[in-house]
């Protein structure tokens, strides 16, 4: 027999004694019709009673205890259908402008649910096929340089001085080369996405773009004139036309930030 039955049923019994033994104090002459005024019932056949619900007890709980979880997921099937569907492979997919791209002005944009498929493996005869989950332009741009300055004497030695009048404690310069022939000034460029690499110190510049963050600016390299300030950095992958998973019903949008979090955390390093 199961254990955990037995320990059920031991567990059903003890406490059908228990009241048992409360009942005889509060009402004794009822319990000592009974026989439930000692322990253990000197009357086998009632001690045998005692024995059957304790056992009708035990096979309750634990069919009750084998259900839990197929009701629990009957009712997050109805309320929250996206917590208990599977969650399929993820991969992030670098994509690498050709030669068309390079003298696209406007760049090339590469649509949502775009499919992707993968080389075939050694030894393997099944390519796996994945659908883009965001919307993302392809420029000719590289990125020539990164350099981070802790306080303001860096900034000073680098030339960065306050953007739009805000003078910040700290900064992150990205140094943008366009690849291919053409200037960078003829890119019909008005929104740029990046990605931001690494385990390791990827969440720590992502916290401190979209948590200290006081200004944004740009300026050609090499120049001594102002910063031009730039709106301030969005996150991708909050909106709902960013989702990563379909949505089968309407839900509460935090719930889906969190699944889509954990099932791929890079994804919210854009």
């Amino acid at each position: 027999m199961d254990r955990v039955f037995v320990e059920y049923y031991e567990e059903e019994l003890t406490h059908i004694r228990g009241l048992a033994a409360e009942f005889a104090d509060m009402h004794p002459a009822i319990a000592r019709n009974l026989s439930l005024d000692t322990v253990p019932c000197p009357d086998p056949y009632v001690e045998r009673l005692l024995d059957g619900v304790a056992f009708l007890a035990a096979r309750t709980r634990l069919k009750v205890d084998a259900e839990r979880s197929r009701f629990s997921r009957a009712v997050l099937d109805v309320l929250y259908p996206d917590l208990v569907t599977p969650a399929p492979a993820t991969a992030m997919a670098v994509l690498k402008p050709g030669q068309q791209v390079q003298s696209m002005i406007a760049g090339h944009v590469v649509k949502r649910d775009t499919r992707l498929v993968s080389g075939l493996q050694p030894g393997l005869s099944t390519r796996c096929t994945f659908t883009t989950a965001q919307e993302i332009t392809l420029w000719p741009i590289a990125i020539s340089s990164v350099s981070y300055f802790q306080d303001r004497s860096g900034l000073a030695a680098a030339g960065i001085g306050p953007v739009g009048g805000v003078a910040g404690q700290a900064a992150l310069r990205i140094a943008l080369t366009r690849t291919g022939k053409g200037k960078f000034n003829e890119l019909a460029l008005d929104q740029l996405d990046l990605y931001l690499a690494g385990r390791s110190k990827a969440p720590l510049i992502f916290d401190a773009i979209f948590g200290a963050c006081s200004a944004v600016g740009a300026r050609t390299e090499g120049k001594t004139n102002p910063i031009s300030p730039l709106p301030e950095p969005e996150m991708v992958g909050i909106r709902d036309d960013e989702a990563l998973m379909p949505r089968t019903r309407p839900t509460f949008e935090g719930y889906r930030l969190l699944r889509e979090y954990f099932m791929m955390p890079e994804r919210f390093h854009y």
